[in-house]
């Protein structure tokens, strides 16, 4: 049996992670930790270390570009996935030099958030069973 993915949702709006906290849960991950703030988001997840960080470009204290760089400080191997509401190639090319592994746009429906976020929890669960 497989183990849920664990996921932190870093996220400045708190309506928005309780959207989607019930999407994460259908795709089987198991959201252990939530953050609204950089030094938050950081700290959650060098306390949780989780399987998926889900974090949000603008936070409402902070900058998500910059809790990128740092949780990568921590963790060089962290699987980071940027989620924002607006596309803007420059940030998207920035964090993808700081080595986020992909660029979610926010407020599209449940089913295209679905279909990007499988993709990395496909590419976890490989990690995890390479690593076994």
């Amino acid at each position: 049996m497989n183990m849920q993915p664990t996921v932190l949702l870093a996220d400045d709006a708190d309506m928005l992670r309780e959207i989607f906290k019930p999407t994460l849960a259908l795709l089987g991950c198991n959201v252990i930790a939530e953050a609204a703030t950089e030094k938050e988001a950081i700290s959650q997840y060098d306390h949780h270390r989780p399987d998926l960080t889900l974090l949000d470009i603008r936070l409402s204290i902070g900058d998500g570009v910059r809790a990128l760089d740092a949780i990568r400080e921590l963790n060089r191997d962290a699987y980071v996935v940027m989620m924002t509401a607006v596309e803007d190639p420059d940030t998207e090319a920035r964090c993808d030099t700081l080595g986020a592994k992909g660029y979610i746009i926010k407020g599209r429906s449940v089913e295209k958030m679905i279909s990007e976020i499988e993709p990395h929890l496909e590419a976890i669960g490989s990690q995890k069973s390479a690593s076994k």
